[in-house]
């Protein structure tokens, strides 16, 4: 729920937009519930749903949900769409191949090289999305775990998620210590 609240809040108060068209991923829980508190926070903060579309991950070809969206007059001022790092690139893709250059805000599933290196450069622009970290953020946790991570694995963290990997196991790690023991009930307590 945070990071589509703070999606919302963003296109609301930062692009200064209202009306909304959402595309989600029929498949995934994530994607499903990341549109669901997206549009209620916009909802609350005096936006509009346009139009709802939907997909199925793995699908390759938009052209009807981009049909349905170009029919909608007056445009959408926000693309939500609500995707896996698979998708996103290809649907970026077509979306500003078909002419539409409007913003595009998304969750972490747009956390991907595929975002940019599918569409290209030239296309992969006017896009916004929420993730767990900035990696190249100089707060000191940050730093140091980039520099651990580079440090180790000969290069940087591709995206977010090899941090929420690290923070991950980490509270599993700190929850057998604090659990003493390697039981499945005294961990899930510990955590």
């Amino acid at each position: 729920d945070a990071q589509a609240f703070v999606g919302a809040i963003y296109t609301v108060r930062t692009l200064k937009a209202k009306r909304v068209w959402i595309m989600t991923d029929k498949a995934y829980d994530y994607t499903l519930t990341l549109t669901k508190f997206y549009k209620q926070k916009l909802l609350e903060l005096g936006g509009t749903v346009v139009a709802e579309d939907a997909y199925q991950s793995g699908d390759k070809d938009y052209s009807a949900q981009i049909t349905r969206l170009r029919r909608i007059s007056p445009a959408p001022d926000v693309l939500f769409i609500s995707a896996v790092p698979d998708d996103i690139g290809l649907i970026v893709r077509q979306i500003r191949s078909a002419g539409i250059r409007t913003p595009i805000v998304g969750g972490d599933g747009y956390d991907t090289e595929l975002l940019v290196s599918i569409p290209g450069k030239a296309l992969a622009d006017n896009i916004y999305f929420t993730t767990h970290v900035s990696l190249t953020s100089t707060a000191p946790l940050v730093a140091n775990f980039v520099k651990a991570y580079t440090n180790e694995y000969k290069r940087g963290p591709e995206n977010a998620f090899a941090a929420l990997g690290y923070d991950t196991f980490n509270l599993i790690l700190d929850a057998v210590r604090r659990a003493g023991r390697a039981d499945p009930a005294a961990i899930k307590q510990a955590l």
